[in-house]
């Protein structure tokens, strides 16, 4: 009689239809509209699938429970209470409990056990106040999923469940923790059985149930801690999703109020365990620095004064870890300097640099990568221990780079000079590393992008008897490379179409026999001759070459600024035409921005030398005046004895003369 009543409870339970109360009655659907199965939020499906193994004495209780109740309930199963159940009870979110496994089981169970009635509770607070919602936000698998719970419990959220949320639903975007599920939310809106990221994250974008997830956002924002401001802004950064309203100003205000009030603990000596870690500090500024966030330099301004004092947290051994400082947040944190162009001090930079340098074997491919592109982007010169030990391991890895990675390599490793013997011992492992049939193969894969930005770097560092170097203009040269895929519509600007045009009158310059052998595509004669032409005639003197012109005009020499060359594929600064010397006016872009004391432009990047090259070549002399040098001297009124000296091997002037000294200004 007890298992019929319990039947009897459990079927009448299972049609009845709770009330909608909260955020559900916004999305509650018409009886008339037709659409897909509802999907089965994670504790159903789990318990649907048979995975629920470990809730079978739970399922036995609650079962023992319906079934003492039962009978003496009329029309609502339960009465005015639902039976006890604790975080991951066997109840549907929908109000309706599912079939318990093995009843013959627990009824026998109940029999030999005393007769017990179950507690009245309220299963929803319940249910919030022992973590089962955060467990429930967690096992979702898919976005529908999570923004169901939104729907449903979004008034009994707190701050911690919303910023799971914004993390759980950056996670699925990457692929981490995801399945694919046959009628699932994005199966009703989407012929296709898979969908890409980029599709997940447009139509996320469109689903109107995430301005419930910013309403709560904006409710939570001043009570959120350091990791779910982080966890919101880095989901936002991964979506590429932009809430409407202030969130993410005001997550960005609360991350540097907290920053700054560690900075403050830390002065003061006292420990905050509540202050964010480095790590936060880092995922929040990467998150701002991907959005492109105007409030993305004064983070990154206080994240760089707050990382040095806690240098000594760092341990490459806890990779993975989350919260622990590790070369993920090193390479992240350059990274993010880098994206926004903010250099945050000598001191930070190099000191990565000694980490990177001392544990280059414990950073992974990727964090190599955007370590090296990080200092060429920001002109930071590593040094030469740095360059040497990076390039040698980038020659160990050169198969395990994705095509972005090996072009941030070569344009990375391009940009700085190897003056030092051991630098330059590196970089031959790094060049003959490129010629392993691993780089060769991966050649083909290169984006236009790719292929200008490699080729122009494989020049740059001499590489042009190497066999990758010849794939890469065979690759360019192909018809699947024509104009279509460089000009005009990804290279709107010509700016891949003039270095390849540079690379290739570099070539010309160093190995002309090797240039007339190597393949080029027709239009790099024509409309990348065009596009490097126009460049060369728009240049404009800068205030660093008149000031130059103006003592050469005092020592009554012969000048002209700005001058074509011949064959119009150079612009001289300041010409000599009677000596063919060409004097080229370096400013401060043209060096690295830390090397010297006190003083910058001690240490020339690779543009100047290629210019030089070029120069040469065309059959003039070049003498190139630093800036700091020359401010220097100028200062000191000896501008025109700076002058005569440098250029006085070919008979300018006479050192001798007594009108060297410049005039009062």
């Amino acid at each position: 009689g007890m298992r019929r009543a319990a039947a009897t409870a459990l079927r009448r339970a299972s049609t009845a239809t709770p009330p909608l109360t909260g955020c559900v009655a916004l999305f509650r659907r018409p009886p008339s509209h037709e659409g897909p199965p509802p999907v089965p939020l994670p504790t159903e499906r789990r318990r649907s699938s048979g995975l629920a193994d470990a809730d079978a004495s739970h399922r036995a209780a609650s079962a023992v429970a319906v079934s003492e109740t039962a009978s003496a309930t009329k029309g609502n199963a339960f009465g005015r209470h639902r039976p006890f159940c604790s975080s991951s009870a066997p109840w549907s979110r929908s109000g309706s409990p599912l079939v318990p496994r093995g009843m013959d089981r627990a009824h026998a169970e109940a029999k030999r056990q005393p007769s017990r009635t179950a507690p009245v509770r309220n299963s929803q607070s319940d249910y919030v106040a022992t973590r089962g919602l955060s467990r429930e936000i967690i096992a979702c698998i898919t976005n529908d999923e999570l923004l169901t719970l939104v729907v449903r419990h979004g008034p009994e959220m707190n701050p911690v469940h919303v910023a799971t949320v914004w993390h759980r639903l950056g996670k699925l975007s990457r692929g981490i923790g995801t399945k694919e599920y046959s009628h699932g939310y994005e199966h009703s809106h989407i012929h296709s059985a898979r969908l890409s990221s980029e599709e997940k994250k447009r139509h996320l974008r469109e689903d109107m149930r995430m301005e419930i997830l910013e309403r709560l956002s904006e409710k939570f924002a001043e009570d959120f801690d350091a990791m779910n401001l982080t966890n919101v802004a880095w989901a936002c950064a991964v979506l590429a999703y932009r809430p409407s309203g202030s969130i993410l100003n005001r997550v960005g205000a609360n991350m540097i109020t907290k920053a700054q009030a560690s900075l403050r603990s830390i002065a003061d000596g006292d420990s905050d365990r509540a202050s964010p870690s480095v790590q936060a500090l880092t995922n929040s500024l990467w998150a701002f620095a991907t959005l492109q966030h105007p409030m993305a330099p004064e983070l990154a301004g206080v994240v760089a004064k707050a990382t040095p004092r806690l240098m000594d947290q760092f341990d490459a051994r806890l990779a993975g870890v989350g919260g622990a400082f590790n070369t993920q947040t090193v390479a992240n944190q350059l990274w993010a300097y880098a994206s926004i162009q903010h250099h945050p001090g000598n001191e930070l930079m190099d000191a990565f640099a000694a980490l990177v340098t001392q544990h280059v074997e414990d950073f992974n491919s990727q964090e190599l990568s955007n370590a090296m592109w990080s200092y060429a982007a920001l002109s930071h010169f590593p040094g030469d221990d740095f360059m040497r030990v990076v390039e040698i391991e980038m020659a160990k890895r050169v198969g395990s780079f994705t095509t972005q990675g090996a072009t941030n390599n070569i344009v990375s490793v391009a940009h700085f000079q190897h003056s030092d013997v051991a630098a330059r011992a590196g970089l031959h492992s790094f060049m003959s590393a490129l010629d392993h049939e691993s780089s060769l193969n991966q050649v083909k894969h290169y984006s236009a992008k790719g292929l200008a930005l490699s080729i122009w770097g494989a020049s740059v560092l001499g590489g042009f008897s190497s066999k990758f170097y010849r794939r890469l203009w065979e690759h360019c040269a192909e018809p699947s490379s024509d104009r279509s895929t460089l000009i005009p519509g990804l290279d709107r600007n010509g700016n891949f179409v003039r270095m390849l045009y540079q690379s290739h009158l570099l070539m010309k310059a160093v190995a002309p026999t090797l240039a007339e052998s190597m393949p080029a595509p027709d239009w790099l004669h024509t409309v990348g001759k065009d596009a490097w032409h126009k460049q060369v005639s728009d240049t404009r003197p800068s205030s660093f070459q008149a000031n130059f012109a103006r003592h050469l005009t005092g020592m009554k020499v012969p000048h002209r600024q700005e001058l074509v060359t011949e064959d119009r594929n150079l612009s001289l600064d300041v010409a000599l035409d009677d000596y063919r010397i060409a004097f080229e006016c370096d400013g401060p872009w043209h060096f690295s921005v830390n090397a010297g004391v006190g003083s910058l432009g001690s240490v020339p990047l690779s543009r100047n030398l290629v210019r030089d090259t070029l120069i040469n070549a065309s059959g003039w002399h070049v003498i190139t005046v630093p800036w700091d040098d020359w401010t220097t001297h100028r200062d000191r009124g000896k501008g025109k004895e700076w002058i005569a000296r440098s250029s006085n091997k070919y008979g300018v002037c006479d050192l001798s003369a007594s009108d060297l000294t410049d005039a009062p200004k």
